[in-house]
């Protein structure tokens, strides 16, 4: 069921610059959108839960619906959320949520999967991100990220569009292993990674 509604996580907030202009980039109306996130989801199992970060209008986490058991979308904008709601909550096998990626409010080993494409390049914090994204996975559930090329870099709502290096560098820093690599048509880097281990040192 959707809980969200309300940010409380100030110290983030005030930093973002995201803005709800941006709700015309969501992939309800960019058709080259939704057939980037049809082949990354081609490439993921089926399995019992997965965690969609940045969901956007929600699309792509009514999509997981079809190989997945549950589904929940998360976004920071308000907008987008209430544009999932309206469009695809009639579907009893997910959920949607107004969340920070930064803090998300899920316990510990709750997913199988999470998803997270060109997110990373929006947040202020991917290291902390990522430590985020381990923290709700199951030991050997599985991470799929796609992240922009160096073109976007400059783009007003990035932060730091990360290299290969450096996102290789932050996966295996929050013990993620690389298993599949790959580029898309449009030439942006995507990762298929497995976590390895909790951060111990975080809790």
């Amino acid at each position: 069921m959707f809980t969200g509604g309300n940010l409380d996580n100030i110290k983030w907030q005030k930093y973002l610059r995201i803005g709800e202009e941006d709700f015309s980039a969501s992939c309800e109306v960019d058709e080259g959108a939704r057939n980037l996130h049809k082949n990354l989801i081609d490439m993921l199992p089926p399995r019992d839960k997965i965690l969609d970060i940045g969901c956007g209008t929600g699309w792509s986490t009514n999509e997981f619906t079809k190989k997945y058991n549950y589904a929940v979308g998360i976004s920071i904008q308000t907008s987008e959320i209430d544009f999932a709601m309206k469009n695809y909550y009639s579907n009893d096998k997910l959920c949607f949520e107004l969340m920070d990626m930064h803090e998300l409010k899920f316990s510990d080993s709750h997913f199988d999967t999470v998803y997270m494409r060109e997110v990373l390049e929006h947040s202020i914090a991917p290291f902390i991100a990522l430590c985020e994204a381990n923290r709700v996975l199951k030991i050997s559930g599985m991470l799929l990220v796609n992240v922009p090329d160096q073109t976007w870099q400059d783009w007003h709502c990035h932060y730091i569009v990360p290299t290969d290096l450096q996102l290789r560098s932050l996966l295996a820093k929050t013990n993620f292993i690389v298993e599949k690599f790959g580029t898309t048509e449009a030439g942006h880097n995507w990762y298929l990674t497995v976590k390895t281990g909790d951060i111990d040192w975080i809790k």
